[in-house]
């Protein structure tokens, strides 16, 4: 691919001026992104209720607890809806509408105690990601950073293929190949987020072209053609004797055999026109099955007759390719090891993002006409990239000291990370060389990392020995995981000094 000089210096501009502007959001975007990978396990390490053993067999429970679940709680029986144990979540849910939702383990049928739990972790985690801690705004914000990657990634691509000379720059060298390595997980996730974050809040717009203005909410005007709500049922009053739970689930399986169920809904429980609605997605197809299209079939539950049966061909096309853009970017059905594949290519983005500022970076700390301004840039960058290690294991740290019955403590949550992310801040600028920086920060992670383990283990009665010992398999990977992290950051800062890259830039500071 050839390229005029004009162009390609032009080319390069921009390339450089759109990264600057998007590349201090997207790397916390990438950060914390990668981190909600793992939303479900954080959630249960969060959670002191869901240290319980996880179990497939659970229908045995419901067959001889469901109606006494309900009399004692007083459940409305128009609706119940029941949530099976699964990865996400160890506990049996049963609910009916606008009550309280009740969470059973499963092996010892007791309802647990969830009153002060509310995924405090998991749900700043995913704010910060997408944006939402600035509500519609950062949405959107984060949406527009994500095109811009776009752009990023298409005029890399025309650089990458058009020049010829040989950069010797170990900078320029792993972000040039780390980020081609990286172009089919860009596109997929820029393009989502980017659909998410700018298109989907942007909507309003397109709903009032479509009404002269009369309706500004897209949802509404979708609704009831791609989302039909099932119907209630008619009221009854005669009581019958209906299948076992566990034998309409056999049967539902025996006629849907790649449906693999997420919820159940029993329709006018042991009335005479009961029907048990199962929902889930296809184990050959998560793809298009993900949350927005999930597939149902619906049994009566005094026979067991197949009543309905929802196929993926029965879907509208606009349900399909939602699906298709929440399962690429959530990955709401698959379990550990692909997530584990795309945090590492999450890491490798960050590591590209940094490399990318590093090139930029290192030719501007030598500029003699504004040393001092670059080197604020620089220690900013600093604080904001390797800063917010420290701040996040210093919030799983405080998570477990903060009481759990306090009223504010979401408030206190976030409040302290931002504290702790100010202090890395604050001792980046006032420190003399970012070695030294990065130093302080690793040996902070290392701490906090440490530390929130210990606590976790204190506050809830499983340090990491007893999880394991309990066979409690995600709260040992996430305590064995923080530990890990723990040791990674105590030995990179005793060999940060060592790497001769980074030596580069302390020479560069003496100059200041």
């Amino acid at each position: 691919m050839t390229i005029n000089k004009v162009n390609k210096k032009l080319l390069i501009q921009g390339h450089t001026f759109i990264g600057l502007l998007v590349v201090f959001l997207f790397y916390i975007s990438t950060y914390f992104g990668s981190l909600t990978l793992f939303l479900p396990y954080i959630q249960t390490w969060e959670s002191p209720s869901k240290h319980i053993h996880s179990t497939k067999d659970y229908t045995f429970n419901i067959d001889q607890e469901l109606d006494e679940i309900i009399a004692n709680n007083h459940l409305l029986t128009r609706v119940i809806e029941i949530i099976p144990p699964n990865f996400k979540d160890p506990s049996l849910t049963v609910s009916s509408k606008n009550q309280t939702t009740l969470h059973i383990d499963p092996n010892t049928n007791e309802i647990l105690d969830t009153d002060f739990e509310k995924n405090s972790l998991s749900t700043f985690f995913n704010d910060l990601h997408t944006g939402g801690f600035m509500g519609l705004t950062g949405r959107v914000i984060m949406g527009v950073v994500s095109l811009g990657m776009i752009f990023l990634l298409l005029s890399g691509i025309i650089m990458y293929f058009s020049s010829k000379k040989l950069n010797k720059n170990s900078w320029f060298k792993w972000h040039k190949d780390l980020s081609f390595l990286l172009v089919p997980y860009i596109i997929i996730f820029c393009l989502t987020g980017g659909f998410m974050g700018f298109m989907l809040p942007n909507s309003s717009f397109f709903a009032k072209a479509a009404t002269n203005n009369q309706e500004n909410n897209m949802r509404k005007l979708v609704s009831p053609i791609i989302f039909k709500k099932k119907r209630i049922l008619k009221k009854s009053k005669n009581q019958v004797l209906v299948k076992p739970l566990s034998n309409l689930i056999e049967i539902a399986q025996e006629n849907y055999p790649d449906l693999k169920i997420e919820k159940i809904a029993i329709y006018n429980y042991k009335k005479d026109n009961s029907q048990t609605h199962f929902i889930g997605y296809l184990k050959n197809n998560r793809s298009l099955t993900a949350r927005v299209n999930r597939m149902t079939i619906t049994l009566d539950s005094q026979n067991g007759k197949v009543i309905e049966k929802k196929e993926i061909k029965d879907s509208h096309i606009i349900k399909k390719t939602l699906s298709a853009f929440y399962f690429l970017h959530f990955l709401t059905d698959e379990k550990i090891i692909i997530r584990v594949v795309l945090f590492i290519g999450g890491v490798l983005m960050a590591l590209s993002l940094v490399f990318g500022y590093m090139i930029w970076a290192e030719k501007r700390l030598k500029d003699i006409h504004e040393p001092y301004y670059y080197s604020f840039i620089n220690r900013f960058t600093i604080a904001v990239m390797l800063g917010v290690i420290p701040a996040t294991a210093g919030l799983l740290a405080i998570y477990w000291i903060i009481p759990p019955y306090l009223i504010d403590k979401e408030i206190w949550l976030r409040g302290s990370f931002y504290l702790l992310w100010s202090v890395a801040l604050f001792i980046s600028i006032i420190s003399n060389s970012s070695i030294k920086t990065g130093k302080i920060y690793l040996y902070g992670s290392s701490f906090f990392f440490f530390l929130a383990v210990f606590l976790h283990g204190k506050t809830t009665g499983f340090f990491i020995h007893t999880s394991l010992l309990n066979n409690l398999n995600t709260v040992f990977a996430v305590d064995l995981t923080l530990l890990f992290c723990g040791l990674i950051s105590f030995v990179l800062a005793l060999k940060i000094e060592n790497i001769p890259q980074l030596s580069r830039f302390t020479q560069g500071e003496k100059n200041v």
